[in-house]
């Protein structure tokens, strides 16, 4: 492999990662939620299972694919909080 190849793939990977990194974290958030508003844990729950399927799919994704999803999914979960909130 050249190095350019060996460049490309330590990008995606480190890439995989950080889209990893803010999927736990924002899971981590919906938990935290779930547990200070318990009217809206089935709701929760199943955002949570949601993001799960989704963050096994990151494997097969481009490291721009990553960048976006990754960028994209506190604005997501924001909403989504916003909206239980309401």
């Amino acid at each position: 492999m050249s190095i350019e190849g060996i460049s490309v793939a330590s990008n995606h990977f480190m890439m995989f990662e950080e889209a990893q990194r803010e999927y736990y974290c924002q899971m981590g958030r919906l938990n935290t939620f779930g547990l200070e508003n318990e009217a809206h844990s089935d709701s929760i729950r199943k955002k949570m299972f949601e993001l799960k399927d989704e963050e096994s799919m990151l494997r097969e994704c481009s490291a721009s694919e990553l960048y976006v999803i990754q960028k994209q999914l506190e604005q997501k979960i924001d909403n989504f909080l916003r909206e239980l909130d309401a």
